[in-house]
């Protein structure tokens, strides 16, 4: 009772910032637990499903609404944590991260598996948290292949339906359908499920969104909007393959920017500083939680080996050499634009954007004051999603096919957060001195 009591003594800051802080702990023992699931279960599972046809060898085939399935990370997700070192213990594991890279090299290895009972060793992959692995590796031990995609499609959908509902329950329908339409009709979010780290990785986006939606409503201030979305990108770090990180970061500024119009208070000061807090606290809680895991890794598998890994892949994502990279430093988030554009329905999307948004300009005539407020939300949307391509310029012209969905996750929270902004004259009006 004592401990109860004094729990509810502590402010939602506090709590948001020791979970924060104790996040990489957490984080650990998640991925320790997913490792505790018997291997050759997960093998034998992933054995029967590409005999069956369930894995594709050729690693990029396009999907059936004429997107690429990503079967080479599908391969290394559900492989991951296969193939231990002899001698290596459980924690060994979690934080070295073996790994069948790629679908020929684990069909391979697999069928290894099925000559010799046992697990040939694996690459360590260690630069990634595979915090997807608490959820993909207990679903591959009991329900196979088929049953973990059914899974993290199950986790998605509730992700998206709780962002969703959330903004629909405040604001109304209108802006909630905003919100997911250009990501439901110029993506394939709803085959997530055929590649089950995409479904994962774009459900603690939407998670990220609607969690900081929600503390945010509870406290409206700009820390309590960095924690939370601090929170959200320390869990984007977990569980996300650089599938979705823009727009995660997208969503959680958003997150909080409604949260805001949604609390029972109006922040104190400036109202700015809620979405800026946001999309800092965001970047902060990423780089704590992915840092944290090569710290950790770095006790099992010695400092050298750890910075050799992270050095080479950093200088690679953000400008090493590659048969299909271009070296113009924007060629990146031309690439992202234009494999958005050419999706069948983008055009029309962006049209109905547009149409919109001038018809909510044309029927609310926004005070200067909401421009002043939309403002900042803008800047701190488009700068760093915008940024974060431009920066990672070599790992976005690769993997332009995956990674540009955040662009219309992004445009459709904004598209949102415009409509709810200037249909009720205000954000968080009562936060900002009016400057008319």
């Amino acid at each position: 009772m004592a401990a109860r009591d004094a729990l509810r003594r502590w402010s939602l800051e506090r709590r948001l910032l020791v979970l924060l802080l104790l996040a990489p702990l957490l984080g650990l023992v998640g991925v320790v637990a997913a490792e505790l699931v018997p291997d050759g279960r997960i093998g034998y599972h992933v054995l029967r499903a590409q005999r069956a046809g369930l894995i594709d060898t050729g690693e990029h085939t396009p999907s059936p609404l004429g997107t690429t399935t990503d079967h080479f990370s599908e391969c290394v997700a559900i492989t991951i944590g296969l193939g231990d070192r002899p001698g290596d213990s459980v924690v060994t594991s979690a934080l070295r991260s073996p790994s069948y890279v790629g679908c020929e090299q684990a069909a391979e290895h697999l069928e290894e598996l099925d000559r010799t009972d046992a697990l040939p060793a694996g690459r360590s992959y260690l630069r990634y948290w595979h915090g997807y692995a608490v959820v993909s590796r207990p679903a591959l031990g009991v329900f196979g292949l088929a049953g973990a995609r059914w899974v993290g499609f199950a986790v998605l959908v509730v992700a998206v339906a709780g962002m969703v509902a959330s903004v629909a329950r405040r604001f109304g329908p209108a802006p909630a359908a905003v919100l997911v339409a250009p990501a439901l009709l110029t993506t394939d979010m709803v085959l997530g499920g055929l590649v089950l780290p995409h479904a994962l990785g774009l459900a603690t986006a939407w998670f990220g969104g609607w969690l900081t939606l929600t503390l945010v409503r509870r406290a409206p201030a700009w820390r309590t909007a960095a924690l939370a979305a601090g929170v959200a990108g320390a869990l984007s770090a977990y569980a996300d393959l650089m599938t979705t990180m823009p727009g995660a970061l997208a969503l959680a500024v958003t997150g909080a920017a409604l949260g805001v119009r949604a609390g029972a208070r109006p922040p104190a000061g400036p109202g700015w500083r809620v979405p800026v807090g946001a999309a800092v606290g965001w970047v902060a809680g990423l780089a704590w939680m992915w840092a944290s895991k090569w710290v950790l890794a770095a006790t099992v598998v010695g400092v050298d080996a750890v910075v050799d890994n992270v050095r080479t892949q950093i200088e690679f994502r953000l400008a090493g050499e590659h048969g299909d990279v271009e070296p113009t430093p924007l060629r990146g988030l031309a690439d992202v634009l234009e494999t958005w554009w050419h999706e069948p329905l983008t055009p029309w999307v962006l049209l109905g954007l547009v149409a919109m948004i001038s018809w909510v300009l044309a029927r609310w005539r926004p005070s200067r004051t909401t421009w002043w407020t939309l403002g900042p939300v803008w800047l701190a949307v488009v700068v760093p999603v915008a940024g974060w391509f431009a920066a990672l310029n070599n790992h976005t012209q690769i993997h332009a096919w995956i990674v540009y969905r955040s662009l219309p996750i992004a445009a459709g929270a904004l598209a949102a957060v415009t409509w709810i902004a200037v249909a009720s004259r205000v954000l968080s009006e009562r936060s900002v001195p009016d400057r008319a």
